[in-house]
């Protein structure tokens, strides 16, 4: 409860008893209408949860759990990442109840549920239709061919075409700017609930995560580990000797979970999969490849603003996805072509035989 306010009470006649007087204290300081324009809305969105919570019976309706979903989120959004189960520990029910209302709140606008369920009945119904959604059918993917445009330019001033599912980007590890950048561009070009996977240094991984969030556009979600075996392979930093590669996941909004296999966070990569054949800095297929074919839904669309020598253009189209991607470096840039074209290539085929 925030500061000096008191607590609600249960029975309806003391409600309106406690309204009572608490309006003539709010015209005694002022105006009632004055008050509450200094009300905070997240103080007035917890003064609505109580209300209708406090209104409900023992078998409460589907109607108001969603209503209740419905200021749970906006709670939700409002609030900084990792304080909101925080803060839904000061309400009257536990925080497992509040993300049942939230379900039922985000899937109330399905036509299809069937009517008169309880809200047990109903959060059974939604996972048993989550469950049940059909993945796409392995032959049917088979006979896609992804598509890869690598353009040669400066990818803050190239002209992205409108929206995409994912950003993947590499970008110059100590060029802190390009981080910066990253969090605007996702602002205009990344579909709400669509992912942003970014490598970066480890001693560097604090200060690019601030810097890719301070915009407001990206949130948090996960880090990914790309693990080596080999750690005398790395150059020694401040006395450790680095033996992992972070890849920083966000989203832009609530991130949309996938129905498909779960995936481990840590992939490694033994010495004998090391094979730089294409380029000094080239980054390994395999994590990416393991990871978007998990994470990430066939048929998405990827922006890669750091196309380099084209690794994670290829994991793209291991996905089943589309990329578009920019490279500033003419040689690199031919790289990056030659392995997507001979990848497209041979993909063809394999369908056409």
């Amino acid at each position: 409860m925030f500061g000096g306010e008191t607590p609600l009470p249960n029975s309806h006649l003391s409600q309106t008893r406690w309204r009572k007087h608490h309006k003539q204290n709010a015209v005694a300081r002022g105006s009632d209408k004055k008050y509450h324009r200094g009300m905070t809305s997240l103080a007035h969105l917890e003064r609505q949860i109580l209300d209708l919570h406090g209104g409900l019976s023992l078998r409460p309706s589907l109607e108001k759990a969603v209503k209740l979903g419905e200021f749970l989120s906006e709670v939700k959004q409002s609030l900084p990442h990792g304080e909101f189960l925080p803060w839904v520990r000061r309400l009257p029910f536990t925080p497992r109840t509040a993300q049942t209302y939230i379900l039922c709140f985000q899937h109330s606008g399905n036509a299809k549920f069937p009517s008169h369920l309880t809200i047990d009945g109903f959060v059974r119904w939604v996972r048993k239709a989550t469950r049940r959604t059909p993945a796409p059918a392995p032959d049917r993917l088979a006979r896609i061919v992804p598509s890869a445009s690598v353009y040669r330019g400066d990818c803050r001033t190239f002209s992205w075409p409108g929206e995409c599912d994912v950003i993947a980007a590499d970008p110059p590890w100590l060029e802190h700017e390009h981080y910066d950048w990253l969090g605007e561009f996702a602002g205009k070009h990344l579909r709400p609930g669509g992912l942003a996977f970014v490598q970066c240094g480890v001693m560097d991984l604090a200060d690019r995560l601030g810097r890719l969030t301070k915009s407001g556009h990206l949130r948090y979600c996960w880090t990914l580990a790309v693990v080596y075996e080999d750690v005398k392979a790395f150059k020694p930093v401040g006395g450790f000797a680095p033996a992992w590669r972070p890849v920083v996941v966000l989203s832009r909004g609530e991130r949309e979970v996938s129905s498909r296999p779960l995936s481990a966070d840590v992939f490694t990569v033994r010495n004998r999969e090391v094979v730089k054949t294409a380029h000094p800095w080239q980054q390994p297929l395999e994590p990416f490849v393991h990871w978007w074919s998990r994470i990430v839904v066939p048929g998405s669309r990827f922006f890669v603003p750091f196309v380099g020598s084209g690794t994670e253009m290829l994991a793209a189209l291991h996905s089943g996805g589309t990329a578009v991607g920019t490279e500033i470096d003419s040689a690199t840039l031919r790289i990056a072509r030659k392995r997507c074209r001979e990848w497209i290539e041979q993909r063809s085929a394999e369908i056409g035989s």
